[in-house]
């Protein structure tokens, strides 16, 4: 039986082969390519990347850019190459890396003009446990992953590049600790489902060696109060348009 759905992203413009049980990229994917800022000639480097969804969101946006991806499962940094050769982006790899293991053992060097992540979620006292390990693996925090993944991202950024993370709106505060120390000009960007509702994630990225102040902007309301996406959300989810922080409330 074929353990893999083939999901189409971007309004049908990419194919992603995913394993049908286990961890599955979706909105926050998306969401977090096109709040990445790159540029034709750039480099931009994913942690956790799994079968490469977000980072070929951000290749389909920039294809003169390079997207490197890694993630410590090897099955899925498999699924990841071959989703970049079935979707022609000759410039986008991925390689396994356990992001957990000190930055002098890497293979990876410095230099990545933007970092980004959507890192495991939930706490290990979380009811979140899902049966599969790999699932579990892609899921489920450590106690030091936020400040582990940050600082992994930080020593491979280059200066004034950008570190841009998607989490729950609950670990802001960790998120905070973690980036004020090491990054400038923190911008919190809030994902409200729909009007007037709490944000259930957020979207933060900071500079390297900016002195900046923090902004905390508006809400990106996704849906209208009917359950369809709005606009904006909408030109991001199936027209691949790039998030401008900016505007984004």
């Amino acid at each position: 039986m074929d353990k893999h759905t083939y999901d189409e992203f971007l309004g049908g413009r990419l194919k992603i082969a995913q394993h049908s049980d286990g961890h599955r990229s979706g909105t926050d994917a998306v969401l977090l390519a096109a709040a990445i800022g790159l540029n034709a000639g750039e480099k931009a480097l994913e942690l956790g990347c799994g079968a490469g969804a977000a980072s070929l969101c951000l290749a389909a946006r920039v294809p003169q850019a390079h997207t490197h991806g890694v993630d410590i499962d090897p099955e899925l940094v498999a699924l990841a190459c071959s989703n970049a050769e079935t979707n022609h982006f000759e410039s986008a790899d991925f390689a396994v890396q356990d992001i957990h293991a000190p930055l002098s053992v890497w293979t990876l060097q410095e230099g990545y003009d933007h970092v980004f992540a959507n890192p495991p979620f939930y706490s290990p006292r979380s009811t979140q446990h899902p049966p599969n390990t790999a699932k579990k693996t892609a899921h489920i925090a450590r106690p030091d992953t936020i400040e582990v993944w940050v600082r992994r991202a930080v020593g491979l950024v280059k200066g004034r590049g950008y570190v841009t993370f998607i989490h729950l709106a609950e670990a802001l505060p960790a998120l905070l600790d973690a980036m004020a120390p090491r990054l400038g000009g923190l911008e919190v960007l809030p994902l409200a489902p729909k009007a007037g509702l709490p944000a259930k994630r957020i979207l933060v990225r900071g500079r390297r060696d900016s002195k900046a102040a923090m902004r905390l902007l508006s809400p990106l309301v996704m849906h209208e109060p009917e359950g369809v996406y709005t606009p904006i959300v909408e030109e991001i989810l199936r027209h691949g348009a790039a998030l401008d922080w900016g505007k984004a409330g």
